[in-house]
């Protein structure tokens, strides 16, 4: 599966045109292709040897790159940059996911996106994973563009500093333990009841299994209200578990003052190791007299324990925006759908205060694709390195604010010549079938995602 990165990597001169269109690789030939593939060993073994920043890395490939093209006849910008995209994807393998426009700063970040084709003389796979793992962090990882953040066919993963932290618990546990605790808990969150796991394997289970899932929902949640609202200065996290979506907030307002409430005082100290600076209430949402105000109100995966009548009241005490995550099941569904009424201007999902058109057995939910660590994978059972969470969301602003025209409400269905959208828009569910004959058009479904906004079709997108 593709992975998403962004690195401050600028290719060419800053006024250069040249490169390919998104996503798409140079046509090579055969001799500019073996050009790169010759830097491969050399630094491999400098990558094993001593570890050193990718930027560095590149830079020095790419310097051998220029001059090898330029005594094989290569002078132009475009020429040069378009063996650099060869280094990229033959050495390193991995791409960049769209052309830098003309003239933008060098240090606008590039996407480079992990293949997973192996091709002959690329670097071993492991060194590919070293140099990628390596730059994971969340404050790049969650960088806000136009397409928003990571979608559903792009891999989520908590920060590596949490990892850390989750693994070192799970030792302490033990093995045995903690696939027993992994495996209740499990159990009850499908069948929606409290987990019967105590102590610290509890937590450490929760740590390993449930809470990547939740910060990935969260985080692609939260990088829409980003979109759509601006910065806020405060953020309030009601039934914050071990602070998952504190964690993904920081990432888009990473200036906030953030408050998190959690009844569980296990839960609460996790959160507290991993969110030192947050003000942390280890208190019952139901039984609190008042909340404190703040800009930003969320209440993920939460309101299904503590009720509506407590959602209610973190709604009045959000001064720009509250937000609702529950489980992208019918029942979860049907909760935030009762939310939509609470009051306020609908910011996301959905496209403006209209009546909601899903009608039954059919219900709204988006999907985060989650990396799968090794324990989660042995904890599990599991083959394959990610998993989806499904969630439904809703989030209200106090002051009018420009949703989206339509919503993705399905993975595009790719046809030869033919994609078809299943979108939600003001005037109710629509499928619209772009044709490759309209290239604008085709050109943005090709690399739309499920829960992206959808622009109007007389809209460049």
């Amino acid at each position: 599966m593709r992975q998403q990165q962004h690195l401050p990597l600028r290719f060419g001169k800053p006024s250069d045109g040249g490169g390919n269109r998104a996503g798409q690789l140079p046509l090579q030939s055969l001799a500019l292709r073996r050009t790169p593939v010759e830097c491969a060993g050399r630094i491999s073994r400098s990558i094993l040897a001593q570890p050193q920043p990718l930027e560095a890395l590149v830079a020095d490939g790419a310097e051998q790159v220029r001059a090898n093209s330029r005594a094989g006849g290569v002078e132009s910008a475009a020429g040069l940059e378009q063996c650099e995209e060869a280094l990229l994807h033959d050495v390193f393998g991995v791409r960049r996911r769209a052309r830098q426009p003309p003239g933008e700063a060098v240090d606008r970040p590039v996407i480079l996106v992990e293949q997973p084709e192996k091709r002959g003389g690329a670097a071993p796979a492991g060194v590919r994973e070293k140099l990628l793992g390596r730059f994971r962090h969340p404050d790049e990882y969650y960088q806000i563009g136009a397409k928003g953040i990571a979608g559903y066919h792009e891999i989520v993963q908590l920060p590596a500093s949490i990892r850390e932290i989750v693994e070192t618990r799970a030792e302490a546990v033990g093995f045995a333990v903690l696939k027993r605790a992994a495996a209740e808990m499990s159990e009850a969150y499908r069948e929606g009841r409290p987990s019967r796991a105590q102590g610290n394997e509890r937590v450490a289970a929760y740590l390993a299994t449930r809470m990547p899932a939740t910060y990935a929902a969260c985080a692609m949640v939260l990088a829409e209200v980003r979109e759509r609202i601006g910065p806020v200065e405060t953020i309030l996290d009601a039934g914050a578990g071990t602070g998952a979506a504190s964690l993904a907030a920081r990432a888009f307002w990473p200036g906030a003052g953030l408050t998190l409430i959690e009844r569980d005082r296990a839960l609460a100290e996790a959160a507290r190791e991993f969110l030192p600076d947050a003000e942390i209430a280890i208190e019952d949402v139901r039984r609190m007299p008042a909340f404190p105000p703040a800009d930003l109100v969320i209440a993920a995966y939460a309101i299904g324990e503590f009720g509506e009548a407590a959602a209610a009241r973190l709604w009045q005490v959000a001064r720009r925006c509250f937000v609702a995550i529950e489980p992208g099941t019918p029942r979860g569904f049907a909760l935030i759908r009762r939310l939509r009424e609470l009051g306020g201007h609908i910011a996301a999902p959905c496209p403006g205060n209209v009546p909601c058109p899903m009608a039954d057995p059919d219900w709204c939910h988006f999907a985060a694709r989650v990396e799968r660590s090794s324990l989660h994978r042995k904890l599990k059972e599991a083959e394959l390195g990610y998993e989806d969470e499904k969630f439904s969301y809703v989030a209200l602003a106090r002051e009018a604010v420009a949703p989206a025209e339509a919503r993705l409400l399905r993975r595009p269905e790719q046809k030869p010549g033919l994609i078809v959208l299943e979108t939600c828009t003001a005037e109710g569910l629509r499928t619209e079938r772009v044709a490759k004959r309209d290239r604008d058009r085709f050109r943005w479904a090709r690399r739309a995602r499920w829960g992206d906004a959808v622009p109007t079709a007389n809209a460049r997108p």
